[in-house]
């Protein structure tokens, strides 16, 4: 009898008795006793190795999931339109777990309206992308992080360069406040409303993505 044939009818014995993972411990320690040595006890480190690996590779995918799902709730549409719009003004160019990171983190270190412009943004980092061969994933975080952190050195990763003097003076009289009278989210919202015009005009003479290799 093949060593084959001795695994599967211990296992088939033994696993009708118990369906538990207790169980088949007991049945691959049985196995590494009967089946020409073998070290099933090595079998099973390992293959609870791979599992656990799965796990905590899986952990943070399910958080950015939960989070994503979470701030989207009270919106239009919830979670699947937002996501159906990021992807289709992606071109499918970012993955789409990052998609929800930046949404996340575009809702949570700005507003959730500044979130919801994502997919209109994206539409000027793929034709960049497109053009300059860079990552659409990078220059789509690098906007987020340039906004939230008003850092006109990241908003240079997009091939801009922004003003958050004039960007706040031009804001401040949109709203009838004195620029001092700016929040930090106001301040945010008058370099983007910069940095989407900027983005507008670089890339209008750009061929569209769609419908390229």
């Amino acid at each position: 009898m093949t060593k084959k044939s001795v695994i599967e009818i211990i296992i088939n014995a033994k696993d009708n008795a118990s369906k538990t993972l207790g169980g088949i411990g007991g049945i691959l320690s049985d196995i590494g006793t009967i089946a020409g040595g073998i070290l099933a006890a090595d079998l099973f480190r390992d293959i609870g190795s791979d599992i656990a690996s799965l796990v905590k590779d899986a952990a943070p995918v399910q958080g950015i999931r939960a989070a994503f799902k979470g701030l989207t709730t009270d919106m239009t549409g919830g979670g699947k339109k937002i996501l159906k719009s990021l992807e289709d003004s992606s071109y499918g160019m970012i993955k789409q777990t990052d998609l929800m990171k930046a949404f996340n983190e575009a809702s949570t270190s700005v507003s959730k309206d500044f979130a919801e412009q994502l997919p209109d943004a994206m539409r000027y980092f793929t034709k960049i992308a497109a053009a300059t061969g860079e990552d659409a994933g990078y220059m789509m975080d690098s906007y987020v992080r340039g906004i939230a952190k008003l850092s006109p050195m990241v908003l240079d990763n997009l091939k801009i360069q922004v003003d958050q003097t004039s960007a706040n003076e031009a804001y401040a009289l949109s709203i009838g406040k004195t620029v001092g009278e700016l929040t930090k989210e106001e301040q945010q919202l008058a370099l983007n409303a910069q940095a989407m015009e900027l983005l507008k005009q670089k890339t209008a003479d750009m061929p569209e993505v769609a419908g390229t290799a």
